[in-house]
Order: structure tokens, then C-alpha cells, then sequence
């Protein structure tokens, strides 16, 4: 029998992807329901919007698959790897840096075992690891992880692949939190490069690049640059997410800023 929305339902409803309109809010029970009976338990992935799950609805989803997979007698080291990385992604997204290290180091420790130490999950891996050792405030063992993963993606699939892009945005973000604005702006456009030959200037993994970029030529004193690409990703992520997204609370706060400053130029 089903019913209406009674007082009181909304409070547990969550918002646990980007689908938008009458999609956009369900019950956390239903989706560890549909999740449940897809048994897919390696893809935190919504089926209807095709983006990763965020928020604790992303932790809850990524634990249940993990105790599927570590309960299942015939399950391999990699599988059991990859759960451990998503749960470790989806831990980093909602503030659990710790947790999220304890995860990926695990899953690092078993891919190296299993596949070998310049495998390309294990790149995967390392740049992840690495975002977690920047929560935490290591971003000099960030910047290590970081090398290597990008050492291994360019043996793997050449200088121009997207895997050597993510490597290079991540590295390119962590130069400039060290302080040096002219590599991270030259590793960045490197990477926006590659990205926009393989997905196209209007692409969402675009997006991130344009923010980073816009920032290093903020530091660099190039403030209508700054401007310039922290306005395109705005459009990217609008479009993508939605006007109440954390992707589009990052740019507007970045684009602010920008506007600011070059308010005070002009004075």
C-alpha cells in the first residue's frame, strides 16, 4: 500500500547524487534497497544520473559493499581492493580524512601485492592517497604519491592520456599550496590540454582544471585571467549539478574573490 509524504518524511530524505526534480530527494532506505538488488557492489554510482553517490548516503552504500565483498568466499584481492578504495573515497568526501588514509593504504598495500607496484590501479590508488594525505595536511607526502602516480600513468598510456591529466591536476594544485604559482599554472594547462582533446572544452571533468587554473593566475596577479576561468567552470558545474551544489559553492566562492580583487585594482 503506499502512502503520502506524511510530517516528519521529509527530515529523512536525502539528496545522495545530482538528479534534479522529483528524483532528487529518496528515502536512504530505498536506495540501499535498489543498491541491494543490483548486487553491483563494486559501482557507488546513482543508475539514473550516471554520477558517484556523495554524502553519507555514499560511506553507508560503500560499507555495505564491502562487507558483501569480504563475506563472499570467492572473492579476489582485487575486488576486495576496489571496495576498499570507494569506501575510502566516499570517507574523504564527508570529512573522514583519517579514514579515508586507513582505507586507501589498505588498498594500495593489496594492489601492490597482487598486481605489482606500477600497475595502473595502483596509480589510481596513489593520487587518492594522496588527496588524503592533503586533508591531513601532508601535502609534501601528497606531492611524493603524486610523482609516482604520474610516473606510472605516462609509462602506461603515454604523455597525453586523461589518467596523466588527473595526476597533473592534483600535482598542479599542490605547487601552489607550496607556494610556487609558475609550475602549478604550466602543470595545469598542461593538464587542461589533455583533457579538452579527450572530452571537449564543455566537459564536467574540465571544470575542476578551469577552478585550479583560475586560481594560479589569481596568484600569479593575472585577475581578468582568473576571472575568465572560474566563470567557464561556473557555467560547467550550473549545468552539470545544479545551482545548489558544493561544486558550485567552491567557484562562486573563488569567482568572489576574484571580483573582489579586481575591484580593488580598479580603485
Amino acid at each position: 500500500t503506499t502512502r503520502g509524504l506524511e510530517e516528519g518524511d521529509l527530515d529523512q530524505l536525502v539528496s545522495p547524487c545530482v538528479c534534479r526534480g522529483s528524483a532528487k530527494y529518496v528515502h536512504p532506505a530505498c536506495i540501499e534497497a535498489a543498491f541491494a538488488a543490483r548486487g553491483d557492489w563494486l559501482l557507488l554510482r546513482c543508475p539514473t544520473c550516471g554520477h558517484d553517490y556523495e554524502g553519507p548516503a555514499a560511506v553507508r552504500l560503500g560499507e555495505m559493499a564491502l562487507e558483501k565483498i569480504e563475506a563472499h568466499p570467492e572473492t579476489d584481492d582485487r575486488s576486495l581492493a576496489l571496495g576498499l578504495h570507494n569506501l575510502g573515497i566516499a570517507c574523504g568526501r564527508v570529512g573522514q580524512p583519517d579514514r579515508e588514509r586507513e582505507l586507501l593504504e589498505r588498498a594500495l598495500q593489496i594492489q601492490e601485492a597482487e598486481l605489482g607496484p606500477d600497475h595502473e590501479d595502483v596509480a589510481t590508488t596513489l593520487v587518492n592517497l594522496g588527496n588524503a594525505y592533503s586533508r591531513l595536511g601532508d601535502v609534501r607526502r601528497q606531492r611524493v604519491l603524486l610523482e609516482r602516480a604520474l610516473a606510472i600513468n605516462e609509462r602506461e598510456h603515454g604523455k597525453d592520456h586523461h589518467a596523466v591529466a588527473t595526476a597533473l591536476v592534483n600535482l598542479g594544485s599542490v605547487y601552489g599550496v607550496l607556494g610556487q604559482p609558475l609550475k602549478q599554472r604550466a602543470i595545469l594547462e598542461r593538464a587542461l590540454a589533455i583533457l579538452e582533446r579527450k572530452f571537449g572544452p564543455t566537459h564536467r571533468t574540465v571544470a575542476p582544471t578551469l577552478v585550479n587554473l583560475g586560481i594560479a593566475y589569481g596568484a600569479l596577479g593575472h585577475l581578468e585571467r582568473q576571472r575568465d576561468f572560474l566563470e567557464r567552470a561556473l557555467r560547467i558545474n550550473e549545468r552539470e549539478y545544479g545551482p545548489d551544489h558544493r561544486a558550485v559553492a567552491t567557484t562562486l566562492v573563488n569567482l568572489g574573490s576574484s571580483y573582489g580583487r579586481l575591484g580593488d585594482k580598479e580603485l
